[in-house]
């Protein structure tokens, strides 16, 4: 009769993370060879205006009636998730801008549009520079309906699910410039 042999156990070793050498360079999305140095956040305050007229559309209504669906807790909301695709499209597309700072030129207008109960939610935001940590957003109006009318060169930032789209109006046509 054999003898049955002892099983044998795998001494399993975990593998160690790679020890990252703080002098040694690598890629990054502006150079091949680079030393990460430092991280630092920086913040910027928005102050939220609400432009007379926008109230008084908002409390009174128009020849229309009242406007539904342009609450301002619902546009503050609003606002604070269309800021960060603006910045994004201001550094990504050249010639794009949003805030308006002094030299005060010409008043450049944004209008924020989102679905709101089968409709679009049509948001026009001025925003300024005040100082070197604060803009003003000042909501000039706002309304509920799919053929809101943009000036000739205006910019428009559509917040779809799950994607922003930056476009601008030319010649009567909404040209899609970026996707993000």
């Amino acid at each position: 009769m054999e003898k049955r042999r002892r099983k044998r156990f795998r001494i399993v070793r975990e593998r160690l993370p790679p020890i990252e050498d703080r002098l040694a360079y690598y890629g990054n999305s502006s150079s091949f060879k680079a030393r990460h140095d430092s991280v630092f956040d920086e913040t910027i305050s928005i102050e939220i205006w609400f432009d007379k007229h926008y109230l008084d559309r908002h409390q009174h209504g128009d020849e229309n009636g009242v406007r539904d669906g342009i609450d301002p807790d619902y546009i503050r909301q609003l606002i604070r998730e269309a800021i960060k695709p603006l910045f994004i499209f201001s550094s990504r597309i050249k010639g794009f801008s949003f805030v308006n700072g002094p030299p005060f030129r010409e008043t450049i207008r944004a209008v924020i549009r989102k679905e709101f109960n089968g409709s679009k939610l049509n948001v026009v935001l001025q925003c300024c520079f005040k100082n070197a940590g604060c803009l003003e957003a000042t909501v000039i109006t706002a309304m509920v309906v799919d053929d809101f009318k943009l000036a000739n060169g205006q910019y428009m930032v559509d917040l779809e699910e799950g994607e922003m789209v930056l476009s601008k109006f030319e010649n009567g046509r909404l040209n899609e410039i970026c996707k993000i």
